[in-house]
């Protein structure tokens, strides 16, 4: 990541880039609002990626691994796969683990916090 970079990401952003955010669910994933929903991605390795192997393509923000989304609430399943070409050129397709509730309990996380 660049200097340029860095001045087009918030400070979540760059907490997430450097494996520092205390609560990366916060950021990434779904954010739904009304008809519309944000889908954020955050992928070192990928050179493009998409909602599931034939949906839209997520839009990079120039310089940065993060990649964004923006799509009809109601043209996503309950939870969603994301389909990626890494820098190698090989194909993947996964669930974005973000799209997922955290599966410890609020008092057992500030325990391993």
């Amino acid at each position: 990541m660049n200097k340029q970079s860095k001045k087009m990401l918030d400070a979540d952003d760059e907490q997430i880039a450097a494996a520092k955010h205390h609560d990366p669910f916060s950021v990434l994933g779904r954010d739904t609002k009304g008809t519309k929903t944000q889908i954020k991605v955050y992928m070192p390795y990928a050179e493009s990626v998409r909602i599931s192997k034939d949906g839209p393509n997520m839009q990079r923000i120039p310089d940065t691994d993060f990649f964004t989304c923006s799509i009809a609430t109601n043209k996503l399943p309950l939870h969603y796969q994301l389909s990626w070409v890494d820098k190698n050129g090989s194909s993947h397709v996964n669930y974005d683990p973000y799209d997922f509730p955290p599966q410890l309990e609020e008092f057992d996380q500030h325990l391993f916090g």
